[in-house]
């Protein structure tokens, strides 16, 4: 029997597995009990794998499909159908897989035949030691002697940097002492292999390392040539050391991964999304050459940790992505693409996937293998964005009559035509094609097609005002307000509308438009209206007439809402304030909280506060933070601390301000007591920091200018 699955686990060979569908029905007389409407449901296919493992093989073949049609990276499912299958083979030869085969109506299928089945799942777990023993068990009673050490050299160098592969490494070993090809255990080739062996054993960072070292040694003491014995293990010695060395640290550097987890597609949980940076960090971890090895020993380790990541990381396309990333960096192209078709075998439909192989082929002028990959993405999954892209590469490859073709095939496609395809093909026939007027007859087409949408309507409005056209800009904005439905919000176009009056419109005209929009806005006249009017009429990006405090002061007095108060920067840089600043003057709408006697405290202190921050050093690169910033700030540190760990741990954090705090009785000296009303408890005393932090960044921000 000879073992038929490449070094590197080809996936050519295979079909391209799918997710099973919302509902998986049982197959027709082939034993299948159970309907499973999640695909994702772990207990449901658990259940039922423990039902097929009790079955006749021949019964629960459909089954076993079905589960690693899923879940193909889970080795223990891939061993229990490979033994199941060995036993059935053994105990009836091959009549259970010929009762299968003749129940579906097929030709005689070695696809069930207990090899093939190991040899489809090596290629899917083959850093798995569990599933590699199984395997090796198995040749060991059918196999061949070549086919069993071609088996175990495939196994150490797809496992072999386990720390559990141990294992294996011995019965490689002892598998060699007792003969090769007949040859007995002095036989010099025998000796050749075995020295070969353990000199990859010693050298690789795994359990009982210094027994295998104390056996090489015996092993080579044992030789005819004592001076090479000698040698050959002073040049290992320092080796093995860094391997065990080696071997202590990745305990640590795996801290916290759960090792052959159960790769689900990314779905938002907490746990799942902590095992996914564990493991980024795990392999950006071996990257960075902790124990300082040589180029092909560190490319070996770092593609084995992409390996052994890609396992449970089996449905995330970045994760694919990475791997191939790092092939490139090492500059092995073949194997990039590789990782590549085994990211798109794994998510089909992943568009960033397909993307990354395009930009792989396209670097290395393959331009119809490309093409290929737009094609298979467009009948598995196709999107507004897989068209843009197609657009974008076909203008790359072939020109601008290729890229028409495309947008041309994307307007017929309904499902996947939305208003972003026409805004990306008018953007690359002005951008780069130079021709402004087929780009502004896409425009006026796509707005007989989505003429409620207030995003295309804008990407409209500022194509054309990068021409310079004004009365076409006007006409366009007046046809827009027109023609939106009042359910539609279209404050954005009003916007534009009133920066285009600040613009190109005089004193006038600029306040007839502002009052043409409140009335459409519903916002009535109000308190503010005008200063907020001039404020957004003469800013500049983040150039305002106002200081921080001022137009928190403004906002504060207007009745203005807020969302109508704002105006949002656009494209060409003209906005209504900066939108961070905004966002921390909104927060509780500029208003003091409490009321009565605490507005007066906290007037007083927000005074106090202001003398304070006036006092600061002023930094050199960005205003000083409004008020009413650091007052919200400070509210909230009381209550936010309480929660930290360090404040649990410490009782600190419990201070009246905190929510759910204890509040400490007062005299009338205002000293706070103890429960018992008898002990006073001291004010906290907070030393000063060593240096003036404000100060001295400053100082070094002057002597960089100097």
């Amino acid at each position: 029997m000879e073992l038929g699955m490449s070094r590197g686990g080809s996936l050519a060979s295979l079909p391209e597995p799918h997710l099973a569908s919302k509902r998986s029905r049982r197959g027709s007389g082939d034993g299948s009990t159970r309907v499973i409407d999640d695909p994702w449901d772990w207990n449901a296919w658990q259940a039922l794998l423990g039902e097929v493992t009790s079955r006749p093989f021949a019964q629960g073949v459909t089954d076993y499909e079905r589960f690693l049609d899923i879940y193909p990276t889970y080795a223990k499912g891939w061993k229990h159908y490979a033994e199941h299958a060995a036993r059935a083979s053994s105990e009836s030869g091959r009549e259970a897989v010929q009762d299968y085969t003749k129940a579906q109506a097929h030709q005689p299928d070695d696809s069930v035949k207990p090899v093939t089945i190991y040899e489809r799942a090596l290629v899917y777990c083959k850093t798995n030691v569990e599933l590699w023993k199984s395997f090796l068990s198995y040749l060991k009673k059918y196999g061949s002697r070549d086919a069993i050490l071609k088996a175990f050299d495939q196994a150490v160098s797809n496992c072999g940097l386990e720390p559990s592969s141990h294992g294996i490494w011995n019965d490689y070993i002892s598998f060699i002492s007792k003969g090769h090809g007949g040859r007995g255990p002095e036989d010099q080739v025998t000796r050749d292999l075995l020295r070969k062996v353990y000199q990859r054993a010693v050298k690789s960072p795994i359990q009982n390392l210094e027994t295998f070292w104390r056996e090489y040694e015996e092993f080579e003491n044992k030789g005819s040539n004592p001076d090479f014995a000698k040698g050959i293990l002073a040049e290992l010695g320092p080796l093995n050391k860094s391997a065990r060395a080696e071997f202590r640290a990745r305990k640590y550097r795996r801290d916290g991964l759960v090792l052959n987890s159960v790769a689900f597609p990314p779905r938002g949980k907490p746990k799942e999304e902590e095992q996914s940076k564990l493991w980024k960090k795990y392999v950006l971890g071996e990257a960075s050459n902790p124990h300082e090895l040589e180029a092909s020993e560190l490319g070996k380790r770092v593609i084995y940790a992409h390996e052994l990541s890609l396992v449970c990381l089996y449905r995330y396309p970045d994760a694919w992505i990475e791997a191939s990333m790092y092939f490139r960096e090492i500059e092995k192209l073949d194997e990039a693409e590789a990782v590549l078709h085994r990211g798109i075998n794994a998510v089909p439909a992943s568009p960033l996937l397909h993307f990354a192989l395009v930009n792989l082929l396209e670097l290395q002028s393959r331009k119809e293998e490309a093409r290929t990959c737009f094609e298979n993405l467009i009948q598995k999954a196709p999107s507004p964005l897989v068209y843009i892209e197609y657009m974008k590469f076909s203008r790359r490859a072939e020109g601008i009559a290729a890229a028409r073709k495309i947008f041309a095939r994307a307007r017929k496609d309904q499902h996947s035509c939305t208003y972003q395809v026409f805004v990306a093909a008018a953007r690359l026939e002005y951008h780069v094609n130079k021709l402004p007027k087929i780009a502004r007859n896409i425009y006026e087409l796509g707005m007989k097609l989505f003429p409620t949408s207030v995003d295309y309507a804008s990407a409209y409005i500022d194509f054309l005002w990068n021409l310079s056209e004004e009365s076409a800009i006007k006409f366009l904005i007046e046809r827009v307000l027109a023609e939106l439905p009042k359910s539609v919000d279209a404050r954005r176009i009003w916007d534009k509308r009133m920066e285009f009056e600040f613009t190109f419109g005089d004193a006038a005209s600029i306040e007839a438009v502002e009052k043409r929009r409140a009335a459409a806005l519903a916002d009535g006249k109000s308190s503010g209206d005008e200063v907020l009017g001039l404020i957004a009429r003469t800013t500049m990006m983040d150039l305002t007439p106002v200081t921080h405090q001022e137009m928190n002061a403004i906002k504060s007095r207007s009745t203005v809402p807020q969302s109508s108060a704002r105006t949002d920067t656009n494209e060409r840089g003209n906005t209504g304030g900066s939108s961070k600043d905004t966002k921390s003057r909104d927060r509780d709408g500029g208003h003091s909280r409490g009321g009565g006697k605490g507005n007066d405290d906290n007037l007083a202190f927000r005074r106090s506060l202001e003398s304070l921050v006036r006092m600061f050093p002023k930094p050199s690169h960005q205003p000083t933070p409004p008020v009413q910033f650091v007052l919200d700030r400070i509210r909230e540190t009381p209550a936010s601390f309480a929660e930290t760990q360090i404040a649990k741990t410490s009782g600190e954090g419990t201070g009246s301000s905190g929510t759910g705090s204890r509040k400490r009785k007062s005299d009338a000296t205002g000293r706070g007591d103890s429960e018992s009303g008898s002990k006073v408890v001291p004010e906290p005393v907070h030393k000063a920091p060593p240096q003036d932090i404000f100060r001295s960044r400053h100082a070094q921000k002057l002597s960089k200018l100097k």
